[in-house]
């Protein structure tokens, strides 16, 4: 037997360095990778910025017909326009100022080889082309829904226990859903370990895509890949909160979810009459011995049944037996409390094991930063997520639009004749810089109805400036560029998708490209001494913020205004019961009149 793995590990080493000798070998020194340093990103040691685009610098159309075609010259032939195609379009990015590309591509798992027009051979050729400009990718494959699990999946865990339960759960599920297998990015990944195992093993084999442009390197090696994103806009905590998807998943998927739950009670409480004591009161027939204490309250009115675990038909009908719907204002405040916190307890730890893992796939997943989540902008539990992870991350669309007929651009709406802010009701990336981190401004973009559209990029420049942003992404240039027309640019404003593109229009991009050049360069210097928002734990649990727009309580009305009078950035200790402000702060409707300077280079009026 020693011989044997002697042999096998000797084996193993040997075919290691072959395919290390086939693929280009070593890797860049850690100098070439961009990593967190003081707070901000840093390559080789120097502070870096960058200016993001999103887009498709291809036709999808054209890309899927490819694909369909015989081998022949009509093939040859579209396959060479599609290149030039994107050599346009990788020059048109750069030469708008960007220096970043979030990229939504599908990664392929199908083997391929250079030149032979797949979609694979077509994203690693567009990497590279990036690459040759300086251009990096901020790498969102980790988030891609393209994979599915069946009953036969049931082995990727070894738990006899609990298999049979799973298979019939996944079939019920498969059933549900008229055949259609459910996918790895079910809300149930965060708490099944069967779905969360696919799904991360799903996400590694796409981390070893290998670029044949470059040799063989693999996106996890690539310092090309300069941010990893776990997923998009997942907003797991508001879906719980609200209450609904998960009460429709198959029974084994909630009952695992509240087993969980009571597992939390009793390690917190470790009785459950220490659990009623703190609650003040249980529901009759309400039991943490029977493990069937509901997950209630949620951010809505939740229905009894669904909120307990069913595998006591008889508890179950003493609970719904009281009352079929229950509300916030059932419960004491304890209670909901207990809620908020299992729950994001529950999701931080999902995020740190997906973290972890791809930590160790290769040597960009592991020195480059990770973001866990986008979306949520307002969500105090998302933010105090961002603080386990690299960076923190948001996102902000304004429509431009006037809602005030008596207004005198009316229809439309511009930024600077009232004080400055970013979002409608509550602000999505003032409050959203972390004391001590990164923050990445995922995705931002106005209305291209607006008729002040080139105002924007300055607005977004002067933002990033004050509260000292590493990353603007902008979503999105929508358009696909044309190679074979003599002005490929030159096309009609194009409204589409909720009016938030901005490939057509050469006045906003003109804009842009002078505001890339300043946050770039750090032309602009960020407030001098940012005012920090604490929030304690009572801030953090508070039900309140189970609803949209409810966190960070009163106070959170005064990020508008603080923000860009003298910056702001937050810390969420919940060792502590209450918030504090350290520096100065400005109540929202207080005299808010400009002029507003947040430094001497920076002034609203």
């Amino acid at each position: 037997m020693m011989r044997c793995r002697f042999t096998l590990a000797f084996l193993a080493v040997v075919l290691l360095n072959y395919t290390a000798q086939i693929f280009g070998a070593e890797l860049p020194s850690d100098d070439a990778y961009v990593r967190v340093k003081d707070g901000h990103l840093s390559l080789a040691g120097e502070r870096v910025r960058y200016w993001g685009f999103i887009g498709a610098p291809w036709s999808g159309k054209v890309m899927m017909a490819i694909q369909k075609m015989p081998q022949g010259e009509e093939r040859k032939t579209t396959v060479a326009k599609l290149r030039a195609d994107i050599d346009l379009s990788v020059e048109r990015i750069h030469d708008l100022g960007f220096n970043l590309v979030r990229s939504w591509h599908r990664i392929s798992t199908e083997p391929y080889t250079k030149d032979d027009g797949s979609e694979a051979d077509f994203l690693a050729y567009y990497f590279d082309r990036l690459d040759r400009q300086g251009i990096k990718v901020w790498q969102a494959m980790a988030n891609q829904h393209d994979v599915h699990f069946t009953p036969d999946d049931v082995g990727i865990i070894d738990e006899p226990a609990t298999a049979a339960g799973w298979k019939a759960a996944v079939a019920e599920w498969t059933l549900a859903r008229k055949g259609e297998a459910p996918g790895g990015w079910s809300i149930a990944r965060v708490w099944d370990k069967r779905i969360d195992a696919l799904a991360l093993a799903h996400m590694q084999k796409k981390s070893d895509f290998r670029d044949l442009y470059k040799d063989g390197l693999r996106l996890a090696d690539d310092p090309q890949m300069v941010v990893w994103e776990l997923t998009n806009e997942e907003s797991w905590y508001g879906t719980m909160f609200g209450g609904g998807q998960w009460r429709e998943l198959p029974a084994f998927f909630r009952n695992e979810l509240l087993d969980q739950w009571c597992a939390f009670l009793q390690k917190k409480y470790g009785s459950e009459e220490q659990l009623r004591a703190a609650w003040s009161f249980l529901v009759p027939g309400e039991s943490l011995i029977q493990k069937n204490i509901m997950l209630l309250p949620l951010g809505s009115p939740s229905t009894s049944a669904l909120a307990a675990n069913d595998t006591n038909p008889e508890a179950l009908a003493n609970l719904t037996a009281v009352k079929k719907a229950y509300a916030q204002e059932d419960f004491t405040r304890k209670r909901g409390e207990d809620v908020v916190e299992f729950l994001t307890q529950l999701y931080i730890a999902h995020k740190q094991r997906t973290a972890d893992a791809l930590k160790t796939w290769g040597k960009s997943c592991k020195l480059s930063p990770c973001i866990w989540e986008t979306g949520s902008p307002f969500q105090i539990q998302n933010a105090y997520m961002h603080q386990f992870s690299d960076a923190s991350v948001s996102d902000t669309y304004l429509k431009g639009m006037a809602h005030d007929p008596t207004y005198k651009r009316w229809p439309f709406y511009s930024g600077l004749e009232a004080p400055p802010r970013m979002a409608w009701n509550v602000p999505w990336v003032e409050q959203a810089r972390q004391k001590g981190k990164p923050f990445f401004c995922y995705e931002i973009q106005i209305d291209c109805r607006t008729k002040y559209r080139a105002e924007f990029p300055l607005r977004v420049a002067a933002l990033a400036a004050i509260q000292d942003w590493d990353i603007v992404n902008w979503h999105t240039y929508d358009s696909e560029i044309d190679s074979s027309k003599p002005d490929p640019f030159g096309s009609q404003l194009h409204v589409w998708h909720d009016y938030f593109g901005y490939g057509q229009d050469e006045v906003q991009l003109s804009a842009m490209k002078a505001c890339a050049e300043t946050f770039k360069h750090s032309l602009l210097a960020p407030a001098p001494k940012p005012t920090t928002f604490i929030f304690g734990r009572k801030s953090l649990y508070d039900p309140a913020s189970m609803n949209y727009g409810k966190s960070y309580g009163e106070i959170g009305r005064r990020f508008f205004p603080t923000c860009y009078r003298y910056g702001v950035q937050v810390l969420i200790d919940p060792t502590r019961e209450d918030d504090a402000i350290e520096g100065p702060s400005y109540q929202e409707g207080v005299l808010g009149a400009n002029p507003v300077r947040p430094n001497e280079q920076i002034e609203y009026d």
